[in-house]
This record gives C-alpha cells, sequence and structure tokens, in this order.
C-alpha cells in the first residue's frame, strides 16, 4: 500500500488509490483496517522501516 511504502501523505495516498474525497476515503479506510490512516500509518510505517535497515558489517 503506497500510505506506508512510501512518502505519501494521507491525500496523496487516497488520491492514488482513486479516491477523490478525503472524507469518504477515511470512512472506507477505517471500516476497513479499525484506525484511521493516520494511525495505521504510524503504526506499520515504523515497522517496515525497522524490517528494511541494512546494518554495515565491519
Amino acid at each position: 500500500m503506497c500510505l506506508i511504502s512510501t512518502n505519501h501523505n494521507i491525500c496523496e495516498a487516497a488520491f492514488a488509490a482513486g479516491f477523490n474525497d478525503i472524507k469518504y476515503f477515511r470512512e472506507q479506510f477505517s471500516k476497513l483496517f479499525g484506525m484511521n490512516p493516520s494511525e495505521y500509518k504510524r503504526k506499520y510505517a515504523a515497522t517496515l522501516r525497522k524490517s528494511h535497515t541494512i546494518k554495515k558489517v565491519h
């Protein structure tokens, strides 16, 4: 999902997904995921960044 795998903000992600109404997007997102888009992004983007960290080997 472009919400956590890119630096898109909520509005940009909604429009990229084909939504023209941000309020409608937030409502539908909350119904589907049980949290608003901002909460989802905070929760899962941090996890995604941690799991894809490259460690330098000396």
